[in-house]
């Protein structure tokens, strides 16, 4: 269930190219990632790798609108929980650029 589920939150990003699209359904579906890669390391997994939703995080965070911005970065807190995704995946794909703007 969690795969279809998964599919089904990535078409949210896919869809949010769109201007008139809105930031609120952007959010929405990095809470829902983030809640569901929160406790289970194979589904922090399937996230990270079967989504592409590191691109998204990294759009996500840059985003004009205040409350993207701090769902992805809810998200990112939740998969960064995983030391190996951490460690390879996150590192990798420089996430942590954006994020450091954000911070400062």
């Amino acid at each position: 269930y969690s795969q279809h589920l998964m599919r089904g939150l990535s078409r949210f990003f896919v869809a949010s190219k769109d201007p008139d699209f809105s930031p609120r359904l952007r959010a929405a579906a990095f809470k829902a990632f983030a809640a569901l890669g929160e406790t289970q390391e194979d589904i922090r997994k399937n996230i990270i790798e079967g989504e592409n939703i590191i691109s998204h995080l990294k759009f996500g965070l840059q985003d004009d609108n205040l409350e993207v911005q701090v769902a992805a970065l809810s998200c990112l807190h939740s998969l960064s929980r995983s030391v190996k995704q951490l460690r390879t995946t996150l590192l990798d794909a420089e996430v942590w650029q954006p994020l450091l703007k954000l911070i400062k």
